[in-house]
């Protein structure tokens, strides 16, 4: 340690306590940017290499996020790297990144991780900043199992890792940026390389968080489980929240960790909260509108399925893709699709880089078959082609209820989705003069987020453009024609449907 850390007798501040010199990294809108980088190798102001860009990860691009990893930075090369060893790591790997024309695949990038960047004079620099800055856990409830108390060794690791998290930061989030061919999954692009950074430890820190998780959904069990079985609608069960619940502490929680606010605490307050906004307090859980964003950070919902899933239990992941495969064959039995359709539908519905999936046109495809399934999961694990054909059956199903105005809605492609959540008042005389929705209301006990997602749905429908993609339609290429107590009337007799 001699060697590494000659200036030791030099005061060294708590990092809460030290102003940020701005000295090697600073942020603008996008980018990391490294100055040191600049000046030491003398580079044209239209350079790429000093730049980091963030933007393709939003938990990590918000402004307080990028000033707490500049402050991270800047401190741990005035005082702990001060031979910039973590400077050479991040230009060594960027300019390989940045290399026009060359491959790099994903299993040599995470290996220069941990061969450049995760050296073992970087870790040791990292352990002393950390024991430098780590409080001590002043109290540990009693009557708590053993298993849920966080020591002092396990406070420790869990800002070590915060550390290694925040230094790879930059590299893997801009290699996602450059490499959209390789990059399809951000999440499971940043949980991979995560679980390999717990595994350079003995101590099984992901353990000890994944009881943190389970006790809180435990413990909400026992006191909100008419939420729970709301939340079995959706898809979501004990098992399947435990784990994302997880997955968003480790790629979204650890990674900002500040010695000012103690770590364990926050992974215990950030899975309570996680559960509220998901289980037993949403927002009503559906927002009938596409996210914005580039293509690169659209996620298909179903690789976001199958990333939970298979890391929860091989068993239950065998038994998901079994499931989706017998409905989607029993179904295919019943209403033959001919494969050209498919085509066709794939074609139109990504047809200038479009998404192909549209989370409000999915939900209302879903809500048909999820009787079917018996479960909410299954459906999920359906492939782009097998999403079509549920597409195009569902618009079968509603054609055989004489429902046609919507089953045009479900089989169309979307141009323009409406932000609209609730309906005037001539449309809302409408709904309620209507005997379906003194049906639907009894049905679900005049709950007030029912009849608020009743008219969310109803005025996303009338007032976004769809436009007719069936080959065989007469009406080929049109847009739809949304009328208001037509349409009104469908969606309740659709409810009445699931």
């Amino acid at each position: 340690m001699k060697q590494l850390f000659e200036f030791r007798n030099v005061f060294i501040p708590q990092i809460d306590e030290w102003k940020d010199t701005y000295e090697f990294f600073q942020f603008n809108d996008k980018y990391l940017y490294c100055s040191y980088i600049q000046g030491v190798f003398n580079l044209p102001d239209d350079s790429l290499l000093p730049y980091f860009n963030l933007s393709n990860k939003k938990s990590y691009n918000n402004m307080d996020i990028k000033c707490n990893f500049s402050k991270y930075f800047n401190y741990f090369l005035t005082f702990f790297d001060t031979q910039h060893e973590l400077l050479d790591a991040y230009i060594k790997i960027k300019f390989k990144i940045d290399l026009k024309g060359s491959y790099y695949p994903l299993d040599e990038f995470y290996d220069d991780l941990f061969n450049i960047l995760l050296t073992p004079t970087m870790l040791q620099k990292l352990a002393y900043m950390n024991q430098h800055n780590i409080f001590e856990v002043k109290s540990k409830k009693s009557y708590m199992h053993e298993g849920l108390v966080y020591q002092d060794h396990h406070v420790n690791l869990l800002y070590n890792i915060s550390l290694i998290m925040k230094i790879s930061i930059p590299l893997l989030v801009h290699y996602s940026f450059v490499k959209t061919d390789i990059v399809l999954n951000m999440t499971e692009f940043l949980l991979n390389y995560y679980n390999k950074v717990f595994n350079i430890f003995d101590i099984n820190i992901k353990r000890k968080m994944t009881a943190t998780v389970d006790n809180v959904v435990n413990s909400s069990l026992k006191t909100d489980l008419p939420m729970w079985n709301k939340a079995n609608i959706r898809g979501i069960n004990p098992s399947i929240h435990t784990l994302e619940n997880l997955n968003d502490l480790i790629s979204c929680v650890l990674p900002k960790l500040e010695y000012k606010n103690p770590g364990h605490i926050l992974i215990y307050k950030s899975a309570r909260n996680n559960l509220k906004n998901n289980i037993t307090n949403p927002q009503f859980d559906y927002e009938y509108m596409k996210v914005g964003g580039s293509l690169k950070n659209n996620v298909n919902e179903f690789d976001k399925f199958e990333i939970s899933v298979t890391s929860s239990s091989e068993a239950i992941y065998i038994y998901s893709l079994y499931n989706s495969e017998y409905v989607l064959s029993s179904l295919s039995s019943k209403f033959y699709i001919e494969e050209r359709l498919i085509d066709h539908y794939y074609y139109e519905l990504t047809k200038n880089g479009n998404n192909m999936i549209n989370p409000f046109q999915e939900r209302l495809i879903f809500n048909l078959f999820y009787k079917y399934y018996g479960e909410c999961c299954s459906i999920k694990n359906s492939n782009s082609r097998d999403y079509i054909r549920l597409m195009l059956i569902a618009r079968e199903m509603l054609r055989y209820e004489k429902l046609f105005l919507l089953a045009e809605v479900v089989s169309s492609k979307i141009i323009s989705m409406s932000s609209r959540k609730d309906l005037n008042k001539k449309e809302k005389l409408l709904l309620e003069s209507s005997e379906v929705y003194k049906n639907v209301m009894e049905k679900y006990n005049y709950d007030d987020r029912i009849i608020t997602e009743v008219r969310s749905i109803i005025a996303t429908t009338i007032t976004s453009e769809f436009q007719i993609i069936d080959p065989d339609s007469d009406n080929y290429g049109d847009i739809l024609t949304i009328v208001p107590d037509v349409i009104i009337y469908q969606i309740l007799t659709y409810i009445t449907l699931i």
